[in-house]
């Protein structure tokens, strides 16, 4: 018997990824893990196809019993490859390429490492565990257009998940550090991350000698990008 959607528990970090999948896609989920990302594209975002690849044998048995689980119809559109990273594609294979719940630097040597299947035509939704910064300094350096962006908030964590694609964009300083799409286009979630950003910051600020001149720059760069989107000030 397939399961029904309950079964997923897929978590909300992992239905923000979901939610840049273009609808109608082929799709590789790169490090997938327990497969429950590849059921969600399927059923929500009408994937024709996806491609669930990782570097180790056990996540692909446990995605298997996910697949197999979520009945015939599915698991006769989903593929399981043992491989490292974008080598397990071949160019022009997939229309959409996920890689979640990475370090930022392994996301940027993933994605450097195989060039040639990010074309154009390929729109690269990214959720990176860690160093934000990093990972969007990369992607402008490497000529990536920004599609979307948005912070997730799980047990009381802030997760960035963003959608680019090879193009032109005019990558600014404020990019960088506080994302091209959620400071040109604010929502709630980023605002209570500046809000918990600006408070962590004071805190350190106001510890004698626990800050030294690069925490005092940022907290004075995240209160006046926070004054800045309190007043409705454009990006």
């Amino acid at each position: 018997m397939a399961c029904d959607q309950g079964c997923l528990r897929l978590s909300a970090r992992l239905h923000a990824v979901a939610e840049f999948v273009p609808q109608g896609a082929r799709v590789a989920d790169i490090g997938t893990d327990h497969g429950r990302l590849l059921v969600e594209v399927l059923t929500r975002r009408r994937a024709q196809r996806v491609i669930g690849i990782d570097c180790r044998t056990d996540p692909l048995r446990v995605a298997r019993s996910t697949i197999d689980a979520a009945g015939a119809e599915i698991a006769a559109r989903v593929e399981l490859r043992l491989g490292d990273g974008l080598a397990a594609l071949a160019p022009g294979e997939v229309d959409a390429i996920v890689i979640a719940g990475m370090g930022a630097r392994r996301i940027c040597t993933i994605v450097d490492a195989h060039r040639d299947r990010v074309s154009a035509a390929v729109t690269l939704i990214l959720q990176p565990a860690n160093d934000w910064q990093h990972l969007r300094s990369w992607l402008a350096g490497a000529q990536m257009r920004p599609l979307g962006e948005r912070i997730v908030w799980e047990r009381g964590r802030a997760h960035l998940v963003l959608a680019v694609t090879p193009g032109s964009w005019l990558w600014e300083p404020d990019d960088i550090s506080f994302g091209p799409r959620l400071r040109r286009e604010p929502d709630e979630s980023y605002r209570a991350w500046l809000d918990v950003e600006q408070k962590r910051m004071q805190a350190i600020v106001a510890r004698p000698g626990a800050a030294g001149p690069t925490a005092r720059v940022w907290c004075e760069r995240v209160a006046a990008e926070w004054t800045r989107v309190r007043e409705g000030v454009p990006a």
